[in-house]
């Protein structure tokens, strides 16, 4: 669960939402009660926050886990479905969801939400629909909490957590169906918003490489290859300065792609040559010390530099 700027955030959805300060029912003179909440100058009393949130579909989103529960069967619940779901117990995460399902305020948005994509994703995990269906059922699960969705898309708002997973999904959704000026507007809204700097670091710098690398590779597909290669590096220097490493093995590998696209166009340079195999090597480095060592990156080892070939 993340921690969140609520002044940030405050301001953030009101400029999205299109509503003024005197719009809220709150104590106090409206106007200057949200101005100074959003300058950070008044932490208010817990009626007026709740007031001012529940109007703004804040309720749901802040100070919540995945779910709105206070039970704590609900939120192991939640474990046992996602390691059903890691190791390929299907019959069983659908059992588990099916009876958590009827335990939870399903009318909840937060709620909606999160039983609206798992179910979506067992369905699309066990073929019963396609990358279209999927992407329009995390679609769904996104408007239920994201109030601007349907009518502004997701520029300018604030994502808790599970918003932000879903999106990275959606995004991932709209790269397999090649709709790439689609996934790098998606990025960039998620970059954008990242940057208001409503999110705690750890989950931002998360996040922020995840959006980075999802734009880097809709540009690369759109033949924008130096400008991606512009991104990676700078994801590239954030995982290291950072220590957030989750993703810097599909980063090495997208850089070493984007130079073997362009080398299909043009000479590379001798630095670039290099630059190009040390990434693919550091990608293939970086999966074997996770121990999930990729063939992918020892094949391509392999097939771009069979005289540099190494055992192992």
């Amino acid at each position: 669960m993340g921690y969140y700027k609520c002044s940030a955030v405050i301001k953030m959805r009101r400029d999205v939402l299109q509503s003024k300060r005197e719009d809220y029912d709150v104590e106090g003179p409206a106007g200057m009660t949200v101005y100074r909440l959003e300058k950070g100058k008044h932490k208010g009393t817990e009626k007026t926050f709740r007031s001012l949130t529940r109007s703004m579909g804040l309720e749901e989103s802040l100070g919540q886990g995945i779910l709105k529960t206070s039970e704590m069967e609900h939120l192991n619940a939640l474990n046992e479905i996602m390691w059903s779901i890691r190791d390929g117990k299907m019959q069983s995460a659908e059992e588990l969801m099916e009876k958590l399902r009827n335990q939870i305020d399903v009318n909840v948005p937060r709620n909606k939400q999160y039983i609206v994509a798992k179910y979506a994703e067992l369905q699309y995990r066990k073929g019963l629909i396609t990358e279209q269906e999927y992407e329009q059922k995390i679609r769904e699960a996104l408007s239920y909490t994201v109030l601007s969705f349907e009518t502004k898309g997701t520029e300018g708002w604030p994502f808790h957590d599970e918003e932000l997973v879903l999106l990275i999904l959606l995004n991932n959704r709209l790269k397999l169906q090649k709709k790439y000026e689609e996934q790098k507007t998606l990025a960039e809204h998620i970059l954008h918003s990242l940057e208001q700097g409503y999110l705690n670091s750890e989950l931002r710098n998360r996040y922020y490489v995840l959006a980075m690398l999802a734009l880097a590779d809709a540009l690369g597909s759109m033949g924008e290859h130096r400008e991606a290669l512009r991104l990676d590096r700078e994801a590239i220097a954030i995982c290291k300065e950072k220590q957030e490493l989750r993703s810097i093995e599909y980063i090495y590998y997208d850089i070493h792609w984007n130079y073997w696209q362009i080398k299909k166009q043009e000479t590379l340079t001798d630095a670039e040559e290099s630059e190009a195999y040390q990434c693919l090597l550091q990608a293939y480095y970086v999966s074997k010390a996770k121990g999930k060592s990729k063939d992918l990156y020892k094949r391509k080892l392999m097939e771009h530099y069979p005289q540099n070939l190494v055992s192992g």
